[in-house]
């Protein structure tokens, strides 16, 4: 709390400026995950700088965005990324939909604008633990083509395509921290496979990793 109180102090002293942190000086895939992997440890510490939330910050950014990582997290509410990161206006761009999955064509051209258009270092799939997308996969029944109810609308349709990612899992419900970790790396694999992705990495100019956010903790481990 006294942290807190004296960051505040330190903004009414110094004006709003203290809490914009610029992220310009990120020019590669290690300094991109350094970026992450700091900004998670503050979070968890209680020391969040909320960096980048300025008025100043929204209108530099008002016809140009040039966020150093892209991020492919779970719609949960419980996992937003910004907070996690401890990230501000224009630092990553975020990409959210159930179970962390890229398994349509908004999704995976989402990510592919991030990767050709914005220049981002470094693309994360990040899943959590307890995440109900893969509890469905786990719990819904190996065969295939079963009538869907109306009322769960295209819902079904989007487990399926998730389930055929990791079919192995499928109707073992016993095993979901093990599909939510599979989900991730198939997930992670269909990205780094993308021929203009494989591109951006062979250079070193990009570079495309998993992550397991934990629920309880707030922590962020990176996979590789």
């Amino acid at each position: 709390m006294k942290s807190k109180l004296a960051l505040f102090a330190l903004a009414l002293s110094f004006g709003a400026s203290v809490f914009a942190q610029s992220t310009s000086n990120v020019q590669s895939p290690k300094q991109a995950l350094m970026e992450l992997q700091a900004g998670n440890e503050r979070f968890i510490a209680g020391n969040s700088i909320y960096p980048n939330q300025c008025l100043d910050r929204v209108a530099s950014l008002k016809k140009i965005q040039e966020p150093f990582a892209a991020i492919v997290a779970c719609s949960d509410s419980r996992v937003p990324a910004e907070l996690l990161f401890d990230s501000g206006f224009g630092d990553i761009f975020v990409i959210r939909t159930a179970g962390n999955s890229v398994v349509d064509a908004s999704t995976q051209g989402s990510v592919d604008y991030a990767v050709n258009h914005l220049g981002v270092k470094l693309v994360v799939v990040m899943g959590h633990t307890n995440c109900g997308a893969i509890k469905a996969v786990v719990s819904t029944p190996c065969e295939h083509g079963s009538t869907h109810d109306e009322k769960e609308g295209e819902l079904p349709v989007l487990i399926e395509k998730i389930a055929n990612c990791i079919p192995q899992y499928q109707g073992k419900e016993d095993q979901l921290d093990g599909a939510i970790e599979a989900n991730v790396e198939a997930q992670t694999d269909k990205i780094a496979s993308l021929p203009h992705v494989k591109a951006k990495t062979a250079t070193g100019e990009l570079k495309v990793v998993s992550a397991m956010y934990n629920l309880k903790t707030g922590k962020v481990e990176f996979k590789n």
